[in-house]
């Protein structure tokens, strides 16, 4: 259960501080730039969370394929 809410919190943490960081600068969502640049914060964080997760508790990341 512990990894779970890791995982979570990571996630959830990455992506909401990227919004906090889009809403602070001032980011256009409606222009392709700010379209792309939301896409890659969001779609990564899982993955970011994923690899620190894993890392966090010394398992490889390849052991699970």
């Amino acid at each position: 259960m512990g990894k779970a809410l890791a995982f979570l919190a990571l996630a959830f943490g990455i992506s909401w501080a990227g919004a906090v960081v889009f809403a602070a600068v001032g980011v256009d969502l409606g222009s392709l730039s700010g379209t792309i640049l939301v896409v890659v914060v969001y779609m990564w964080a899982p993955a970011v969370g994923v690899i620190l997760t894993q890392r966090w508790d010394g398992e490889s990341i390849r052991a699970g394929c």
